[in-house]
């Protein structure tokens, strides 16, 4: 995984307010199992895409009863992705 990539996944979780770090590593080890599935070595931004539901909506901060949600424009805007491209 490359290094811009790896500093995408710290902006989406500084982005979206998660709790901790584990979700950076989380994050890059699903990223890389997806990738891996694919048949490649190295890691996209749809790998990436593909795993911050699954990651991160958990460890989102909340009020009690609130509904989580991931929101891609935010993500998009402070975290672009390496090919251009939006996650959307």
């Amino acid at each position: 995984i490359s290094d811009s990539l790896l500093l995408r996944i710290a902006a989406i979780g500084i982005a979206l307010q998660v709790d901790r770090h584990r979700s950076d590593l989380v994050m890059m080890k699903a990223a890389k199992t997806v990738a891996s599935f694919h048949g490649r070595r190295q890691v996209q931004d749809d790998d990436i895409d593909a795993v911050i539901d699954l990651a991160l909506t958990h460890r989102m901060r909340r009020r009690p009863f609130e509904n989580r949600s991931i929101d891609r424009k935010l993500i998009d805007d402070l975290a672009p992705r390496e090919d251009g491209k939006t996650s959307c």
